[in-house]
């Protein structure tokens, strides 16, 4: 899978990262790093809204926007794009979406362009097309012959209209619109709506630990912010027994933050989330719990990574920004093998750092043979004096190097240990 996105706030020419099972985007800040991830957030949060919002959902739970001026690309010396693309690429082809300015709605959805084998097909909001063209876009004759498409009646059209977030084909009177309730025939993008939907995302900042959290559906769809579900995923297991209880308490006690948690209902609309005292068990410990809110910052900011990567299932993407949030080092070290559990069990994991701890630790599990080098992505970001962001792919090898990026995590730690360390000996020379 692939995402390239052309016209999006630093993008002012197209950007393009490769996602394997695990991808890193990394680099300074204002690189662009939150510029691939937020269009198709954009998305997601427009196909989970409870009415069609006529357009793409700017502002919302993922993100929040409310002027397009402050996301469309534009440089210092030149007006702002028009239009912003993204486009997905599968193993079975790609689709794209190009959104713009609209008189009513604000951002609506103009183009649509997708493949079906060795063919390209462009269609725009609106456009009228020929039953050959359906039947072609569709790569399956019997597909739409089964629909009844085999007579164009005199007073109907195939007409192309939006259907929430992507363009679809459908039979209507002439003259009209294909509205929300239509019976579209043909909707090319389906596959990557679906993918689109199911995508878990935990922003870098993940809110005060609460004392009570509203009881919500666990799963396995997740709409809106992740952290609304994460008390009552953690209740669900643990009412019903499930393994993944163990397993998060076991990853919370690797990263030295507790070795227990565990839900206690309220009422029948809210639940609390409390965790053990002290970071390992002791004797007659068991029922020595406090509430999270309680608890060094950590374990709040933490909790919410390690239940989203138990909670995917496969080929689900769960995107995360700054994993290693309020972490000691120790921890966050710790956390590439936490990660790496979630890769094995087949979740495609993107993850937004800063860390270099991280970054090395998942280094050495490619050197220790633990994780494929042609599963990894890794992605420095950099924004050249245009303010154009340009992202390099460096290709990691077997022993966990991955070759010259921009700029290197470690150059900065080595620099400033560099520096220290000729203060110390001239201090020291001076006595």
């Amino acid at each position: 899978m692939a995402i390239e996105v052309t016209g999006f706030k630093s993008a002012m020419e197209t950007v393009r990262v490769n996602f394997r099972d695990l991808t890193v985007l990394a680099g300074a800040n204002s690189t662009g790093k939150s510029t691939i991830m937020q269009p198709l957030l954009m998305i997601k949060q427009t196909i989970e809204k409870p009415f069609d919002p006529g357009g793409l959902a700017i502002d919302g739970p993922l993100v929040r926007f409310t002027q397009a001026e402050q996301f469309l690309s534009h440089a210092a010396s030149a007006e702002a794009a028009q239009t912003f693309r993204v486009k997905f690429f599968s193993p079975s082809g790609w689709s794209s979406f190009t959104y713009g300015r609209s008189a009513t709605v604000g951002i609506d959805l103009l183009e649509m362009g997708f493949s079906h084998g060795d063919k390209v097909f462009h269609w725009t909001n609106k456009q009228t097309i020929t039953r050959d063209e359906l039947v072609e876009a569709s790569g399956d004759r019997q597909w739409v012959w089964t629909r009844a498409i085999l007579v164009i009646a005199p007073d109907q059209e195939v007409r192309v209209g939006r259907n929430r977030v992507t363009l679809a084909a459908t039979m209507v009177p002439k003259g009209q619109e294909p509205t929300e309730r239509s019976h579209f025939v043909l909707r090319p993008a389906d596959a990557v709506v679906d993918q689109i939907r199911d995508v878990i995302h935990l922003p870098g900042l993940r809110g005060n630990p609460e004392r009570h959290y509203a009881i919500s559906a666990a799963g396995p769809q997740y709409p809106g912010n992740f952290i609304d579900y994460v008390a009552s995923v953690i209740h669900q297991w643990t009412t019903t027994g499930d393994d993944r209880i163990k397993c998060l308490e076991r990853n919370l006690k690797t990263l030295g933050l507790t070795w227990r948690v565990a839900t206690r209902s309220i009422d029948d609309t809210r639940v609390d989330v409390r965790v053990g005292r002290l970071p390992a068990a002791t004797r007659g410990g068991a029922r020595d719990t406090v509430n999270i809110a309680d608890v060094g910052f950590g374990v709040s900011q933490t909790l919410p990574v390690l239940v989203a990567l138990l909670a995917a299932n496969r080929d689900q993407i769960v995107s995360i920004e700054q994993p290693e949030l309020h972490l000691h080092p120790r921890a966050q070290v710790a956390l590439a093998d936490i990660i790496l559990q979630a890769v094995d069990r087949g979740v495609r994991v993107v993850i937004e750092t800063h860390s270099s701890l991280l970054l090395l630790a998942l280094q050495t599990l490619v050197a220790e043979g633990r994780l494929a080098p042609g599963r990894v992505s890794l992605n420095w970001f950099t924004r050249d004096s245009t303010g154009q962001t340009h992202v390099t792919e460096a290709q990691i090898a077997e022993d966990g190097s991955y070759g010259d990026w921009p700029e290197d995590f470690g150059t900065t730690e080595l620099e400033l240990q560099d520096r220290y360390m000729t203060l110390v000996e001239r201090r020291h020379g001076r006595r």
